[in-house]
């Protein structure tokens, strides 16, 4: 998924990888894009699954120059680092949250007539119920 505004609002932004290569020069920072199951030959990952980078930083991560668990710690502050800068900045807007308001009031239904289990089975009044099999054969 590309997204232009997320792409041209890394310009000139601090570098949220901040490796040990970093230049922190904002003049060379992109959107760098973080690997993900989208990405693949010729593909990128979606744009919001990416952080600012420095020209160094972001060669560094593309040549894989770290370990993969410690680039995976990198991705992991460096991707909400981002965020914070976004919404921030107001490039990222999140909804508003609810209110605490008091719960509806629950009203109770009215009564139901109920009908007798007999009437609910099918059965007219003046008809025998079923004999149980525990008594059927026995006599009374």
């Amino acid at each position: 998924m590309v997204i232009p505004k997320l792409r041209d609002a890394a310009r000139g932004q601090v570098c949220t990888l901040r490796l040990n290569v970093c230049n922190h020069d904002t003049g060379t920072t992109v959107l760098a894009h973080a690997p993900s199951n989208v990405s693949g030959m010729g593909n990128k990952s979606h744009d919001f699954w990416g952080a600012h980078a420095c020209s160094a930083c972001h060669d560094a991560i593309d040549h894989h120059n770290l370990a993969p668990d410690e680039e995976a710690a990198v991705w992991f502050r460096a991707i909400p680092a981002t965020m914070e800068n976004l919404i921030a900045r107001g490039m990222m807007v999140l909804p508003p949250e609810k209110q605490n308001r008091p719960a509806p009031e629950k009203r109770c239904a009215a009564p139901r007539k109920l009908k007798s289990s007999i009437q609910s089975a099918g059965f007219q009044k003046g008809h025998r119920p079923m004999q149980s099999r525990n008594t059927f054969g026995t006599k009374k």
